[in-house]
């Protein structure tokens, strides 16, 4: 199955996680379609003969497990032993929504093997949710069952382009909050911004700090409301958009074509309209396939002396894209800096002590570094010659425009640094570091800070 495929089907707001068929059977798959509000993460699981298996935790904190199941036809015993099996290896999963075409006609009571799965399935605790036929040919094949979930408002409506019907239910639990929109803010820095403060800042403002902290913090206040004068922060909301560079005016007009017909299809009911409907989904279905290989393959084509590029446009079509990481609340946060403090720990506690060794005599010192000169401004001018221009977003002054106007703040700076060498002591903002998790493979479980 396309994981690249479905998403770019799949409306704005929605993302796809799927699982493609086994080699050896062809084409199809398993696949999840949600919100992108809805943290979801696709979990590794072991494969089985007699069934197919898709494994999606949705959530962080609190979370539940969706499984997607489908069962070809086959013998039943070989499945209901592998399905023990596999229920029997997520026993600690309290919340569990496992939902597919079982294929067993769970209408009938005399079918052994649908007695014998509704026996296994109450055996784990679940429960079954689904009443009706599925399929048109009057078999209850779809079957949803439920753990420490509440299932309601289920209902069964007639599929438009396959043989079994859609079942429509809500499911009641405490996701957490919506994630706020990406913000971006930035300053529009150029050469009028340092000039600009250049003119407003003011040198005699930091002549009586006796104590770094108080020097610092005025300093840092200055020198932000002046860079809020100059050069304002500007505030932009980002919105995700799908790139399809293969999209043509075909696909939209055929689109558009698709949509109407579904809406007479919906008012007037008519098998004629759903036939009609029908047909232009395959066509609609078969000409973005067609667009998709013929623009990545004139893509490949025209890149092909280029290997980085070619893989790693290969690697965009075959693997997932990355997985956004959530917003850090403060607990969040506690949390991660405890399980890293503990890895430090852990790894401290696993190096081996050294072999003892009969230490010499220290070798007796001529000098001693008892007194220093204070740095210039002529000292500091030549480091900042030498370091990369990289900024941190908790500077207050950008590199760029520091290193601008340093002709203008420089003495300033050096008194603050010289005050700090008096004392002995360094500022409190300046012992503040900005960390950012980074998972270490895309398609890992972003609330395990192992992955992290």
């Amino acid at each position: 199955m396309d994981h690249t495929h479905l998403n770019e089907l799949c409306p704005p707001d929605c993302s796809a996680l799927s699982t493609p068929r086994p080699s050896g059977r062809g084409g199809g798959g398993l696949a999840l379609i949600h919100r992108d509000h809805f943290p979801s993460t696709k979990l590794n699981s072991n494969s089985f003969t007699s069934f197919e298996l898709h494994i999606v935790k949705v959530g962080f904190n609190p979370s539940f497990y969706c499984i997607i199941i489908y069962r070809p036809p086959g013998p039943a015993r070989v499945f209901l032993d592998e399905f023990e099996e596999f229920l029997s290896g997520i026993l600690k999963l309290d919340k569990v929504l496992l939902l597919g075409d079982f294929n067993a006609h769970f209408e009938d009571s005399s079918c052994v093997f649908s007695s014998e799965l509704s026996f296994l399935m109450e055996s784990f605790n679940f429960i079954q949710h689904v009443t009706g036929p599925t399929h048109v040919k009057g078999h209850t094949l779809d079957l949803v069952f439920s753990l420490g979930l509440e299932i309601h408002q289920l209902c069964l409506e007639d599929s438009l382009v396959s043989d079994h019907s859609w079942i429509y239910f809500n499911v009641t639990f405490p996701l957490l909050p919506s994630p706020a929109p990406l913000v971006s803010q930035r300053r529009i820095l150029d050469q009028n911004v340092s000039d600009g403060f250049t003119d407003l800042f003011d040198i005699n403002s930091f002549k009586s700090f006796y104590d770094v902290d108080s020097f610092m913090n005025s300093f840092n206040s200055h020198c932000e409301t002046i860079l809020n004068e100059v050069a304002p922060v500007r505030v932009k909301i980002a919105y995700p958009k799908l790139s399809h560079p293969w999209m043509n005016e075909e696909i939209r007009s055929s689109r558009r074509l698709c949509r109407k017909v579904e809406r007479l299809w919906k008012s007037t009911n008519l098998e004629v309209h759903r036939l009609h409907l029908k047909d232009l989904i395959c066509s609609l279905n078969e000409m973005i396939k067609q667009a998709r290989s013929a623009f990545f393959c004139k893509l490949i084509s025209s890149n092909k002396k280029t290997p980085k590029f070619v893989f790693s446009t290969l690697s965009s079509l075959v693997s997932p894209s990355a997985s956004k990481f959530p917003n850090l609340s403060l607990p969040d946060c506690s949390s991660f800096l405890q399980g890293f403090l503990a890895k430090v720990l852990d790894v401290g506690a696993n190096i081996p002590p050294l072999a003892s060794v009969q230490l010499s005599q220290s070798p007796h010192c001529s000098h001693l570094w008892s007194s220093f000169a204070p740095v210039s401004v002529e000292d500091i001018h030549s480091l900042l010659e030498r370091i990369k221009p990289s900024s941190c977003p908790l500077d207050i002054i950008p590199t760029s425009v520091f290193l601008k106007v340093f002709q203008c703040i420089g003495s300033t700076v050096v008194d603050l640094i010289n005050l700090s060498l008096k004392l002995g002591s360094v500022p409190n903002f300046l012992k503040h570091a900005l960390i950012n998790p980074v998972l270490k493979k895309p398609n890992l479980d972003q609330s395990d800070q192992n992955n992290l």
